[in-house]
């Protein structure tokens, strides 16, 4: 959690962090796999995926009144977001989602380092400073809106090592 996320987002992202769950409790309904709360800044991930004290999978949550998943082509994300999911990933040998509430669906797209050369990367973002930051402009990396499913359809990876 940033200092830039506002109560309301905090509390939407908990909402998607609860469906999650609820989606974990079906597809694994005799395993005890868990989403974490909010992790530190330092992660700068949101989640991480549990089984016990074991991590089965990282978690970036976004929630945007700009996209529709329906609507649109990308949704577009900072790249050193995704290069931390990864990192993350990689160093557990374990995935990295990425989870979207878009203005009409919740959904979640697995992302792996692969996908950096295949998904259009432009500087972008946000055009207001707001207050504490010195520049809201940044890599950015489009994920074609395709990649992602609805939270419903979508099967969670579980690694073991």
């Amino acid at each position: 959690m940033t200092i830039f996320e506002s109560k309301t987002n905090r509390t939407n992202e908990q909402k998607v962090a609860d469906g999650i769950q609820k989606r974990l409790n079906y597809q694994f309904q005799d395993d005890k796999v868990t989403i974490s709360q909010t992790l530190p800044l330092p992660y700068y991930i949101d989640r991480v995926l549990f089984e016990n004290d074991k991590i089965v999978g990282w978690v970036e949550i976004k929630c945007t009144t700009t996209y529709s998943y329906t609507n649109s082509e990308y949704y577009k994300i900072g790249l050193n977001k995704i290069k931390q999911g990864i990192n993350w990933s990689e160093s557990t040998f374990t995935p990295f989602y990425l989870a979207v509430w878009f203005t009409d669906a919740v959904c979640v797209a697995k992302i792996e380092k692969e996908c950096m050369k295949n998904y259009p990367i432009k500087w972008g973002g946000r055009k207001i400073i707001r207050e504490g930051s010195t520049s809201d402009q940044e890599p950015m990396i489009s994920i074609p809106i395709n990649n992602f499913k609805l939270l419903r359809n979508f099967d969670f990876d579980k690694i073991y090592n």
